[in-house]
């Protein structure tokens, strides 16, 4: 089976000579050294010498201020994020959801109330005048197709 791509580490074997096993462990052992080296430094620094910096110096120095605020990052993501959503997030509560949403759901059940309490006083409970109201509608009803069929 052939794919599309070819091999990349053949191109990487005839230009520079490397076995595959050289170079997975050369790719696993750089880092693993670098890493090991900056613990060391970091430990020697900040737990044998103890040089902690002090704030006046760090605010002083532009780079010790960049690095020690991360470059800023939580910053520039709160002012191009986390503000403009939150600010839409407020307007769409404010026109959307309290002025629409809320006053068509309100007036709804406002609607179905006002009726109920309109229909109740024709719920008498006597029959005479459930078979009243029947035989009138009726009547309306044929009326209504007489009239306009």
């Amino acid at each position: 089976m052939h794919s599309l791509l070819p091999d990349g580490s053949m191109f990487i074997h005839y230009k520079y000579g490397f076995s595959d096993i050289y170079n997975e462990i050369l790719i696993m052992a750089v880092p693993l050294v670098l890493s090991v080296v900056m613990i060391i430094l970091a430990f020697k620094r900040f737990y044998v010498d103890k040089k902690i910096l002090d704030d006046q110096v760090v605010e002083r120095n532009f780079f010790l201020t960049l690095i020690s605020r991360k470059f800023f990052v939580d910053e520039i993501y709160d002012s191009l994020f986390i503000r403009p959503v939150l600010w839409l997030s407020n307007v769409f509560h404010n026109l959307i959801e309290l002025k629409i949403i809320d006053r068509s759901v309100n007036g709804i059940g406002f609607l179905v109330v006002r009726m109920g309490n309109t229909i109740r006083y024709m719920q008498t409970g006597h029959v005479g005048f459930y078979l009243f109201i029947m035989v009138f509608s009726i009547i309306a009803i044929l009326l209504f197709n007489i009239l306009i069929f």
